[in-house]
């Protein structure tokens, strides 16, 4: 990191006086810089290890089992929740992704519940048109409290009455990471 331009504004009595500087010349920086940025954790992102098959008119928490990151090991396989450890209270971007394997009219929804009530939710309604295999994402911010949790949802509506989201590390997921401290 550079240091642009120092003013003589900024330089206190009895220290380095301003005409022993060039205030349009750029300096080497040292030092350690503090307070700038955050290094993104908790961040989390999990998929489906097989496919989920899905009843009609209910809401279902997507089967994300696979881990491929948990730094703060706040992500749970078993509930397919993240849950905010100690100390990470604050705003974070959260992403899901899916992939369907049937193509039908149907309506549908991808949803986030926190703390067992739905959050988001982003809704979908389609015809058939010949294109089996399409994949949809919904992702936003939030604030979270030190033991909230947030989990995936999918609801398919009554036609057709199952269907199946489709696994694998490209296709459905569950992820998102902490963008700022409260």
């Amino acid at each position: 990191m550079a240091i642009s331009k120092v003013t003589s504004a900024s330089i206190t009595t009895n220290a380095v006086g301003p005409t022993q500087l060039n205030e349009a010349s750029n300096y080497d920086f040292t030092g350690t810089v503090t307070g700038a940025g955050e290094a993104n954790k908790p961040a989390w992102n999990a998929y489906m290890g097989s496919q989920q098959s899905l009843a009609g008119d209910t809401f279902t928490v997507i089967n994300c089992d696979t881990e491929t990151v948990d730094t703060n090991s706040a992500y749970d396989t078993s509930t397919k929740r993240f849950t905010v450890p100690s100390g990470h209270a604050g705003t974070y971007f959260w992403y899901i992704i899916i992939r369907e394997t049937y193509d039908t009219d149907r309506e549908f929804r991808i949803t986030l519940y926190k703390n067992g009530s739905m959050y988001h939710q982003y809704r979908v309604q389609l015809n058939p048109n010949g294109n089996a295999g399409r994949c949809y994402q919904s992702s936003g911010i939030l604030e979270l409290a030190v033991g909230d949790y947030i989990e995936p949802r999918y609801f398919l509506g009554e036609n057709p009455v199952s269907g199946v989201l489709d696994n694998g590390v490209d296709n459905t997921k569950f992820g998102g990471f902490k963008i700022r401290g409260s």
